[in-house]
């Protein structure tokens, strides 16, 4: 029984059909209402043109000459700059563009799906990951930001380590790495993933390959820049209005200096990833299961979303996996709840605007589920575990 309500029989004994008539229908009204709003406001809501026009015009690869990148001052990692300017290799035509990077973002979801409902079927030996197909936000942000990319490449490298090419998922880890930055917040999953570390390094190798590469080209290119500003930028960001900091602290009368805030999210968002990585190299997590560890790290992204100050819609897309390998099919509706507000995030952004009561009020909504979903991992998951996720944080 996959729904924890009294629906028709018929619908969970006719599972696959009713997922695809689900993702049919979403897809219509999602292509419906984008393409309502755009014409009866003026709004690029259909094709997320705002960040598209950002990565269009922000920075190049592959230009004549012997530098491949355009300039160091980019936000993001080297590959990820690679990703998003791949379609300019063959058009400098912004409508084409943004065709051809949407295509390659539907062809990696399409890819994490399948890798989803393998490594599922893996962990928890069934295929709920209809999820993943049945959840607007996760096909408007697939489509429309980059974020798919270095997904893709996580799910990828998990898939090949879980069954036993080892050497390889360091490899694409570490491409995953050099893509977006917040794959490093799972290394101790990887770790826990790999026989003998200790004893053997290559892993180390395999991991580092990619980034020394890749980092070397960025430098001959545009200096030491390219390797160093994006984690600069990062660190540095001021508040998003998508973030509940943002909402609690910008509208508010508190005096309290935004530097401050800043320190204490970044804070809160790291502390947890160092706890399990140092309990990892101490020893400490030997006693845990694979489901175990993948609670951790749906702790520690759903941490992060929570507390950072910079919080971006997309970022769901980087912790649904995980909460999909470890949740039960009776808990659908936490994911399926917060995935829509997250999704009515946005457009009441583009409406009304992040000063809107309606855009704070979804912003709340979307945080208080959140909590949901942080207090699910710990209660459901870890703790029937008999404890054994929480040693690592006592000793």
């Amino acid at each position: 029984m996959i729904f924890p309500l009294n629906i028709p029989k018929v619908i969970s004994d006719n599972k696959k059909c009713f997922v695809f008539c689900v993702f049919v229908i979403m897809s219509f009204t999602w292509l419906a209402v984008h393409w309502f709003l755009k014409n009866s406001n003026g709004l690029s809501l259909l094709g997320g043109d705002n960040d598209f026009n950002f990565y269009f015009s922000g920075w190049s690869w592959l230009l004549p000459g012997m530098r491949l990148f355009k300039d160091g001052y980019a936000e993001y990692p080297l590959l990820g700059i690679a990703y998003i300017s791949w379609p300019k290799i063959f058009t400098n035509n912004f409508e084409i563009y943004s065709t051809l990077l949407r295509l390659s973002n539907l062809v990696l979801y399409v890819i994490s799906g399948y890798l989803i409902w393998a490594l599922n079927k893996k962990f928890k030996n069934d295929d709920s990951n209809w999820w993943w197909w049945c959840l607007p936000s996760v096909l408007y942000f697939s489509l429309n930001r980059f974020d798919i990319f270095p997904v893709s490449l996580v799910l990828f490298s998990v898939w090949l380590m879980v069954f036993g090419n080892i050497k390889f998922g360091w490899l694409v880890y570490g491409l995953a790495v050099v893509a977006k930055i917040y794959p490093v917040l799972l290394l101790p999953l990887y770790l826990s993933m790999t026989p003998d570390w200790r004893k053997q390094w290559s892993w180390l190798v395999f991991f580092l390959l990619p980034m020394v590469l890749i980092g070397l080209i960025g430098i001959v290119s545009v200096g030491w820049l390219a390797v160093i500003y994006p984690l600069l930028i990062q660190s540095s960001r001021n508040f998003e209005p998508g973030s509940l900091i943002y909402v609690l602290f910008g509208f508010s009368n508190l005096t309290i200096s935004p530097q401050v805030v800043r320190f204490f999210s970044l804070l809160l968002v790291t502390i947890l990833p160092l706890i399990w990585l140092i309990s990892t190299i101490r020893g400490k997590m030997k006693q845990l299961t694979s489901r175990d560890n993948l609670a951790v790290a749906s702790l520690v992204l759903l941490f992060f979303i929570y507390f950072c100050h910079f919080y971006s819609p997309q970022w769901w897309l980087w912790v649904l996996p995980f909460l999909i390998f470890i949740t039960p099919s009776k808990a659908w509706w936490m994911i399926f709840l917060y995935d829509v507000l997250n999704y009515l995030q946005i457009i009441f952004f583009m409406l009304t605007g992040r000063t809107s009561i309606e855009f704070q009020v979804v912003v709340v909504l979307r945080s208080l589920v959140l909590c949901g979903l942080i207090w699910f991992v710990i209660y459901k998951v870890w703790l029937p575990s008999q404890g054994r996720a929480f040693k690592f944080l006592i000793y």
